[in-house]
């Protein structure tokens, strides 16, 4: 059996509508995270009695709370995917109409983000952190709002990882790597004014009649143990529309026009990092200089591409960039990570070149390919 050193427990209090008729509704959720045991970007076993855990999330990540009314008869996986830009993509048998993202505020009306403790939202409320989320607005498809029965919803916490390669969470727009779910699958019901729903998150509460729910992005099996890390990758894009320089927009609908409009154009290559570049650090002796790639791309920063190498067209497979890094040795050096580059037309991609090679190959691919 699994168990956890320091006890994480996350309520979520979940209030009746506070207004429903006319087919509209509203209410606010409030979630309590405790910073003994926050999220992260990874979870590892490495033993039988107790999981290690990795980086808690950084300063500036985003907490959100989507709402779904679930319509479907196989509620096993989950009802929507993330695409880059964090728009919410529903699965199949359901539409956008099916769900909405509420809006997720700390205390202080601010952004529920991480601020000064890792893998928690905003400041403690005593001991524990929390935030609450509101929707006000039409309800949800597939409510029955004629037989003035409130609408049964699901809510699910979601955590998402916008770091770019230097580490630091983007703050400035929504440019998600990966993302995290959790599923408050208790079904909001019609109820008395004052009832509340409370989730437990990592723990199993003494009291039966509250289901233990797991860290976002961490599964475990039915003993306890843990079983893997499931973080997720973000979805293709489904549709895209592009505002163009006169105001008009074209909307963009086929893979073929939306990967032609995200794919990067390589405009130079330098074998001197220019001086406005970030800075590669001390490098081992494997490494001689710094090279410089000057991309652009018709679209807006939009997402993040993966550097990957082969020494030889002949090579069976790319390679991750990081991958080289690490039997290079120089992996720690560099503190960069190549799975999320940024492609925004301005700063050039920096990377080392190593000594006694006479050719190397690059490629960049969407993180979500």
């Amino acid at each position: 059996m699994r168990s956890l050193a320091s006890i994480f427990l996350a309520l979520a209090t979940l209030s009746a509508p506070l207004v429903y008729g006319e087919g509209d509704w509203a209410y606010t959720t409030y979630y309590y995270f405790s910073p003994s045991n926050p999220v992260r970007y990874a979870y590892d076993a490495t033993s039988t009695a107790n999981v290690s855990v990795g980086t808690a999330l950084v300063t500036g990540e985003n907490f959100r709370v989507a709402l779904v009314r679930d319509t479907r008869t196989d509620k096993t996986t989950d009802p929507f995917t993330l695409d880059a830009a964090g728009n919410l993509i529903p699965a199949e048998g359901l539409t956008a109409g099916h769900m909405v993202w509420a809006t997720s505020f700390l205390d202080d009306d601010s952004v529920a983000r991480v601020t000064t403790t890792p893998g928690v939202p905003g400041e403690p409320s005593g001991t524990v952190h929390r935030l609450r989320s509101t929707y006000a607005g039409p309800a949800l498809a597939g409510d029955d709002v004629t037989a003035n029965r409130e609408p049964a919803i699901y809510a699910y916490l979601v955590v998402l990882d916008t770091r770019s390669a230097e580490g630091t969470a983007d703050t400035s727009a929504t440019r998600v790597a990966r993302y995290a779910v959790r599923k408050c699958d208790q079904e909001v019901t019609e109820s008395p004014i004052g009832a509340s729903y409370i989730f437990s998150f990592g723990v199993k509460l003494n009291n039966a009649t509250y289901p233990r729910y797991e860290l976002p992005g961490l599964e475990t099996g039915e003993d306890g143990s843990f079983v893997s890390d499931s973080w997720k990758s973000v979805a293709q894009f489904a549709s895209l529309t592009v505002t163009n320089e006169d105001g008009s927009q074209t909307p963009l609908s086929t893979p073929e026009e939306i990967e032609a409009y995200l794919t990067p154009t390589v405009t130079g290559f330098s074998t001197t990092a220019p001086v406005a570049a970030s800075a590669v650090s001390i490098l081992a002796a494997e490494a001689d200089s710094r090279a410089a790639f000057y991309l652009s791309a018709s679209s807006p920063d939009l997402c993040f591409y993966a550097l990957e190498t082969k020494e030889s067209l002949n090579d069976a497979a790319w390679k991750p960039f990081n991958e080289l890094l690490t039997e290079k040795g120089v992996d720690n050096a560099t503190q960069k990570d190549y799975t999320r580059c940024r492609i925004d037309g301005r700063s050039p991609l920096t990377i080392p070149v190593f000594s006694g090679e006479t050719g190397r190959f690059y490629r960049l691919r969407m993180v979500n390919q």
